[in-house]
C-alpha cells in the first residue's frame, strides 16, 4: 500500500513550534478478505500539534483525526458496509543535551 504525507512546521519563537499535516493511507486489505475484525479502508488523516522547549526539556503534543472512506463489500466472509472514524492523541517529553 502507499502512504502520502505532507506537513509543515512554523517556529513562533525559540520555544514554540506549531505543526500541521495530512496523510493519505491506502488500505492493503482487499475486498475478498475484509471482515468486521479488520474493517480497514483508505484513510485521510488531518493532524495538528506543537512542540515547546523549556531549557533542555522538550514537550510535544499532537492530535490526529482519521477519516476512513466508506466501504461496501460482498465476499465469502461477511458482506456489509463499513464506516469508521478515529481520534489519536499523543504527548512526549524529552531531554536534549
Amino acid at each position: 500500500s502507499w502512504l502520502y504525507k505532507a506537513g509543515v512546521e512554523y517556529k513562533v519563537d525559540k520555544a514554540l513550534a506549531l505543526r500541521a499535516g495530512y496523510v493519505y493511507v491506502q488500505s492493503p486489505v482487499p475486498d475478498d478478505t475484509l471482515d468486521p475484525s479488520n474493517p480497514d479502508a483508505n484513510m485521510h488523516n488531518i493532524n495538528a500539534g506543537f512542540g515547546y522547549t523549556i531549557d533542555k526539556i522538550v514537550i510535544d503534543f499532537f492530535y490526529d483525526a482519521g477519516f476512513y472512506e466508506d466501504r461496501k463489500v460482498d465476499n465469502d466472509i461477511f458482506d456489509g458496509e463499513y464506516s469508521n472514524f478515529v481520534h489519536y492523541t499523543g504527548v512526549s517529553v524529552g531531554y536534549g543535551y
